[in-house]
């Protein structure tokens, strides 16, 4: 018990901040004193002061389901609004395909009207030239 008492002085903190660090109630490390440890239950003591010492807390088995659940559905929720993002993105990518699409169908039709008035101005003008010729020639 004088090892646990000169962590705690080593540590500079009060009992029941200790006691807090350590995921227990305030007046733990008081309890502690008065009813004492089995010796594995000071080492076990020892080390969880250890980490208070170097800056950490001791999260208590429930402390930590709930950290993790917590974050478990953080990341759940992230998945959820991942897939909905992909599903809206694939909508949108569907729908450019589909405009492309029928631009490039707009496009086609325009190079054939295009294609037909190229033809109608050379046989108008091969008209215009013959009848021109044969005024000149008459």
């Amino acid at each position: 018990m004088n090892q646990i008492k000169l962590k705690i002085e080593e540590i500079g903190l009060s009992q029941r901040e200790i006691s807090k660090r350590l995921g227990k109630n305030a007046s733990y490390l008081a309890g502690v004193f008065r009813t004492g440890l089995s010796t594995a239950k000071q080492a076990e003591l020892m080390e969880q002061l250890e980490i208070v010492n170097n800056g950490g807390a001791v999260q208590s088995d429930d402390q930590i389901i709930a950290e993790l659940s917590q974050k478990l559905a953080d990341a759940q929720d992230a998945g959820i609004k991942a897939l909905e993002g992909y599903g809206i993105a694939r909508q949108q990518l569907t729908e450019t395909q589909k405009y492309l699409l029928e631009a490039n169908q707009e496009v086609e039709q325009i190079e054939s009207k295009y294609k037909s008035v190229l033809i109608f101005n050379y046989v108008l003008s091969l008209v215009i030239l013959g009848m021109v010729i044969s005024w000149v020639l008459a």
